[in-house]
């Protein structure tokens, strides 16, 4: 089989997996949540406890999640993923105080405790089983994240033009039947069998295993830890943003296309995943000033349009950079365990966010966002400084990462 016709065929498998992707990103209610959330009675500060309750159950399922997409199905898994946030959805656009919302984020904490790792180890196999090989695994990845922040982006101008028009609690009920569909999709798409190609082990094997595969390679470890960090510092941004736009008293109209400017610097980054060589020192030099640089306006008291243009920059570099780190991660661990390892650093970076989730709501309460910002200055630092480590090791020929999943498969 020729290359094209490889490639050609890799693309019409993943064609339901990115319909359903796009259908699931198209949530309408996202642009103006902090809206309705205010509007129902939270303040800065119960904005913190949510984010805190969902991360802290979070971790209470992905742990065992991640196992489970190994042993059983990671399609099947996802779909349950899809299921819990349409339940979210639901409960949520029916909400009427504090407590009942975020009651109703905890099936959105079901929902991210089974979406992550799963797509990726699913879509790694996907390539690996399709082609022989992970090299074309940035550039279809960077693909599908640029898909769902298109539709993040679509939902954004769509919610916030509706919400203008009608209610903020209008958005939750329209975006329905949109998940509906992507349930749909993702029921067409054929799952990889790579996972399951050996006998699995006993079930606390397979966790410690799990485990192993990190804690104890000295590679994988910084990466691990840039994830973990990133992890924290976009949770942060996404779910505190919009706080900006409530400091400076900006009208509805506004939240649409903020929100669509940042989901289009995820598209951005996506499309620019594998197209960066991260190993030149120029190149790693730029992503870390502007990574700090970024950040730092985010503590500094500038106009919003500042805001805006420096997380547009963070979730840009952000994307690129950790498709790449995302990589290295999945070229290094077994494709029966693949799951349960991403679902693992996934649980840890719900784990630290629960702290800085709570300290910045509690910050931002009582001394404003330009307090709290410099909790992101410093993850931003502490994710720079394990970069410079990945790169450095990927430098040195005895510390690259070696394809695991390759050599287990015999390709």
């Amino acid at each position: 089989m020729t290359a094209i016709e490889t490639r050609t065929r890799l693309q019409r498998r993943l064609v339901p997996l990115q319909a359903g992707t796009f259908a699931s990103g198209l949530l309408l209610w996202l642009a103006t949540e902090k809206l309705f959330m205010a509007e129902i009675g939270f303040d800065a500060a119960q904005i913190g406890i949510m984010a805190a309750a969902y991360a802290v159950v979070t971790p209470m399922v992905e742990i065992p999640s991640g196992i489970l997409a190994d042993r059983w199905s990671r399609k099947g898994l996802l779909m349950v993923a899809y299921a819990a946030l349409l339940a979210a959805t639901l409960t949520g656009g029916l909400s009427t105080g504090v407590v009942s919302y975020i009651a109703s984020m905890l099936f959105f904490s079901i929902f991210f405790a089974l979406h992550s790792g799963t797509t990726e180890a699913m879509l790694y196999d996907t390539v690996l089983e399709e082609t022989g090989n992970s090299e074309r695994y940035e550039a279809i990845s960077g693909r599908l994240r640029a898909l769902s922040s298109i539709a993040l982006l679509a939902g954004a101008l769509a919610g916030g033009w509706l919400a203008a028009a009608t209610s903020p609690r209008t958005t939750f009920f329209a975006t329905l039947p949109l998940l509906a569909l992507s349930l749909a999709f993702l029921a067409a798409f054929r799952e990889p069998r790579l996972h399951r190609t050996e006998q699995h082990p006993s079930l606390p094997q397979q966790v410690a295993t799990t485990y192993r595969a990190v804690l104890r390679n000295q590679r994988l470890l910084p990466v691990a830890g840039y994830l973990i960090f990133t992890g924290v510092l976009l949770m942060a941004i996404w779910e505190f943003n919009q706080l900006w736009l409530l400091q400076s008293a900006a009208p509805v109209a506004i939240y649409g296309p903020f929100m669509a400017l940042l989901f289009l610097a995820d598209v951005a980054g996506g499309l620019l995943a594998g197209r960066v060589s991260l190993e030149r020192p120029a190149v790693l030099g730029v992503v870390l000033v502007l990574l700090g640089g970024a950040s730092l306006l985010l503590i500094a008291d500038v106009h919003i349009a500042m805001v805006t243009i420096a997380m547009m920059t963070i979730l840009l570099l952000l994307a690129v950079v950790g498709i790449y780190v995302n990589r290295l991660l999945q070229d290094g661990v077994p494709s029966e365990i693949r799951a349960g390892v991403g679902s693992g650093i996934g649980a840890f970076t719900w784990i630290l966010f629960t702290p800085t989730a709570l300290g910045f709501g509690a910050l931002t309460e009582t001394r404003g966002l330009q307090a709290s910002g410099w909790l992101l200055v410093g993850v931003a630092v502490t994710a720079g400084v394990l970069l410079v480590k990945i790169v450095r090791d990927r430098r040195q020929p005895t510390a690259s990462i070696p394809n695991r999943a390759v050599e287990r498969i015999g390709v």
